[in-house]
């Protein structure tokens, strides 16, 4: 038996899946027969294992505005105590010169936790091990991946992989401040 639960849950409600299962669906079962095979799903599920064993292609990010150079290195201050910065870098890993980067550093203090984390530019994630992201304690696999919406807001995909949810961090830059959002894609909130 194959059973899925395909949540958010946070806080105690993180284990309701397993209680769920453990309470109600074990005990429900009766028959002690198996299940006929069933080839072509079988197949479908091979198919599709096999096409999630290459990773996605990498498309080239698009040129960094002005702005990026502007703001790389720099940690700006938000509200309630929270800092934000990036520092973009070329694919060797020097600092940002000239031309495209292929990965940028998110500095992100935020709930009193601070995040110093790769994120793609371009097509594909960055995962990196975030501690105490969901639940205090717990170390969460998180990608981030992000671009430039246009010369003056850079928006970061971020992508746990312990969840269904993703949420978007946009941040604004003007006048030597930075405006953020965040909003979660499940909620909108």
């Amino acid at each position: 038996m194959v059973v899925v639960f395909n949540s958010s849950l946070t806080g105690s409600d993180f284990f309701m899946p397993e209680t769920l299962v453990g309470n109600y669906l074990l005990p429900a079962i009766k028959s002690e027969a198996e299940i006929p095979e069933n080839a072509a799903a079988y197949a479908s599920l091979m198919k599709t294992i096999a096409s999630m064993e290459n990773p996605p292609v990498a498309t080239a990010p698009a040129p960094l505005p002005e702005m990026a150079k502007t703001v790389s290195g720099k940690v700006f201050r938000l509200e309630k105590g929270e800092t934000v910065g990036l520092e973009f870098r070329t694919g060797t890993g020097d600092a940002l010169g000239v031309g495209n980067s292929n990965e940028a550093t998110l500095r992100w203090l935020t709930d009193g936790i601070q995040y110093d984390v790769a994120v793609g530019l371009g097509s594909v994630y960055r995962f990196n091990d975030c501690p105490d992201f969901f639940m205090k304690g717990l170390v969460s696999k998180v990608g981030f991946r992000g671009e430039w919406k246009d010369e003056k807001t850079f928006v970061v995909e971020i992508r746990p992989l312990e969840a269904d949810d993703s949420y978007t961090l946009s941040l604004t830059f003007e006048n030597g401040t930075v405006k953020k959002t965040f909003v979660s894609g499940l909620t909108g909130r």
